[in-house]
């Protein structure tokens, strides 16, 4: 296992639908952004919003990317989600291993 120093990014998603999960997915991929998503399927999430306790079914996608390319991610995915306000944060990654590292790293590194 191989220590990171800031080159590897895991952002930690919420969609309520599928459809639109697999979506980003594919136009992130296809843009370079990413390297890999997976999508953790069925959770009960609860929550405040809008003065009450909410309760609805969600899925979650881990993206996995370079740090470099983290803000753009998080911006793209703020704009073109559906919720009004999305969670999406970043996860922290503290070792991985070295060949996975580079595979991401070279997955995402001529994206544009």
């Amino acid at each position: 296992m191989q220590q990171i120093n800031d080159t590897l990014t895991i952002l930690y998603v919420t969609y309520s639908d599928a459809a639109q999960a697999e979506k980003h997915i594919a136009d992130l991929l296809e843009a370079r952004l990413i390297a890999c998503a997976n999508i953790i399927p069925q959770m009960t999430s609860f929550y405040w919003w809008q003065g009450k306790i909410e309760q609805g079914n969600e899925l979650i996608v881990l993206f996995k990317t370079r740090n470099s390319l983290k803000q753009e991610v998080m911006t793209w995915l703020k704009r073109n989600h559906s919720y009004n306000t999305p969670c999406v944060m970043e996860l922290p990654v503290g070792a991985v291993d070295g060949k996975y590292l580079q595979w991401i790293l070279d997955e995402t590194g001529d994206h544009k």
